[in-house]
């Protein structure tokens, strides 16, 4: 629509920049000596996080990428923005790849929270993950994909950035369709 497309060109650059910054932060710090950038953790707010990331990838070919907040949209949780942005962007990213060639592929995103918590699920309609890669997925350099353009750093990194720096946990399991990620942590 030519009417908008000024806000989609701003919106989209502004995301991109963001991302960009952030992967040109974690790839120098990665490369000495392989640890993650000090996290800088305040208060953010999740959805616009999420929102940020799934900006991404929302034009991907034959994939449905889709975002459901079920919260007021006002929740806060203390976190590393950017950290939490590149570990969002690598699950999702990890979600498009699990997609095989030819199919018709959705990745499901969705925020939902209790008490003193906060769960963001990303589920996929993928290969799903087989039992005794369930036990590897989060070590260090450990890659199911075939091509060259898995590291095994990706997932390892997300469960860093969830677990030690934001205090919460991620989790897998594979459903009938797919396979989902579950990022639990805790509500400011």
């Amino acid at each position: 629509n030519p009417d908008d497309i000024q806000f989609k060109i701003d919106k989209f650059s502004k995301v991109m920049i963001e991302q960009i910054d952030t992967l040109s932060r974690i790839a120098s710090e990665f490369s000495n000596f392989a640890k993650m950038p000090r996290a800088i953790m305040a208060n953010v707010r999740i959805t616009d996080s999420i929102q940020s990331v799934v900006d991404l990838y929302v034009n991907t070919p034959n994939v449905a990428v889709n975002f459901f907040d079920k919260t007021d949209g006002g929740i806060e949780i203390h976190a590393d923005a950017k950290q939490l942005n590149r570990a969002l962007s690598n699950l999702i990213k990890n979600a498009i790849q699990a997609i095989p060639a030819g199919k018709n592929g959705f990745v499901e995103i969705q925020l939902l929270n209790s008490k003193n918590q906060t769960c963001i699920t990303i589920t996929d309609n993928g290969k799903g993950i087989g039992e005794e890669e369930k036990n590897k997925i989060f070590e260090p350099y450990f890659s199911t994909k075939i091509d060259s353009n898995g590291t095994g750093i990706g997932l390892y990194m997300s469960k860093i950035i969830v677990e030690k720096n934001m205090l919460g946990k991620l989790k897998v399991e594979n459903t009938h369709l797919g396979a989902k990620f579950m990022i639990m942590v805790p509500i400011t």
